[in-house]
């Protein structure tokens, strides 16, 4: 059995795709944590375990709106990360699920060809190692944001429970 060939520059542009699949799974992981803490139950783990990612950032979406541990700020902040993980994981869905060819002009570029639901022609997209280091570099800003989201969050939970016990 042969061995699959390489394409000028696709061993660096393979590297690039771990690293931003390694950076989107960390996005995912920590989307996952959010959303499950905001669930305000002992079970939000298991309710969130199995989830893919578009069904989470619509529940984190529907969870932060006027969720008391959020301030408005915390609440509109995490509504603009969840918007431009939308964004990045649609790309990454096109990098990771999309077939890889060559287009046939000049410079022999490599594409994704990936089928849309209800579309005919296939969804095509240059792939460049430049393009999947910024998105790398997207969802490690993300992951951060969510990070320090969930710090925000767990204070404020602790806030209000404290407020809650000293009142009764």
């Amino acid at each position: 059995m042969a061995e699959p060939e390489l394409a000028p520059g696709e061993e660096q542009i393979l590297y690039d795709l771990g690293l931003m699949i390694r950076e989107a799974g960390h996005v995912e992981m920590m989307l996952r944590l959010v959303t499950s803490t905001l669930t305000q139950s002992p079970q939000g783990d298991l309710i969130m375990a199995g989830e893919d990612v578009s069904r989470m950032l619509e529940l984190c979406k529907h969870l932060a709106d006027g969720h008391p541990w959020l301030r408005r700020s915390q609440c509109e902040q995490l509504g603009t990360v969840i918007s431009e993980c939308k964004v990045a994981f649609q790309a990454r869905n096109q990098y990771v699920h999309g077939a890889w060819g060559q287009n046939g002009g000049v410079e022999q570029a490599l594409i994704t060809m990936r089928s849309r639901r209800y579309r005919r022609a296939p969804q095509t997209e240059a792939l460049t190692a430049t393009d999947l280091r910024t998105l790398s570099t997207k969802f490690n800003r993300l992951s951060l944001e969510l990070f320090n989201l969930l710090g925000q969050i767990f204070e404020r939970r602790d806030e209000i429970l404290k407020r809650l016990n000293n009142d009764s």
